[in-house]
């Protein structure tokens, strides 16, 4: 398991994937984020859509991340909003300071 310093690390990397882009760019840099935050966070698709409902207070499905997560060529895939990418972030933040001690 990563040490909560590796996994700030990891965090302000996807975040440095969120630079401006156009919007096929960001579409794919918010994807990546998000995916490498659902990693890092070891969390499942459905945890990740529980999380963002927690964060933002709006309903979440697991069929939107499915959808955020999948390949652009696939028919279902809809680009991932940075709203999501951020609650996640901000969720998985609160996550890690209940459970890392202080640095």
């Amino acid at each position: 398991m990563p040490s909560c310093r590796q996994q700030k690390k990891r965090h302000k990397a996807a975040l440095e994937l969120m630079v401006p882009r156009t919007d096929e760019q960001t579409a794919a840099a918010n994807r990546a984020a998000f995916g490498l935050l659902l990693a890092d966070l070891k969390l499942t698709r459905l945890q990740a859509a529980d999380l963002i409902a927690s964060t933002t207070m709006r309903p979440c499905s697991l069929r939107a991340v499915k959808s955020w997560l999948a390949a652009p060529t696939v028919v279902s895939a809809r680009p991932c909003p940075t709203w999501a990418v951020e609650a996640l972030r901000k969720g998985g933040a609160r996550m890690r300071h209940s459970q890392c001690p202080p640095l």
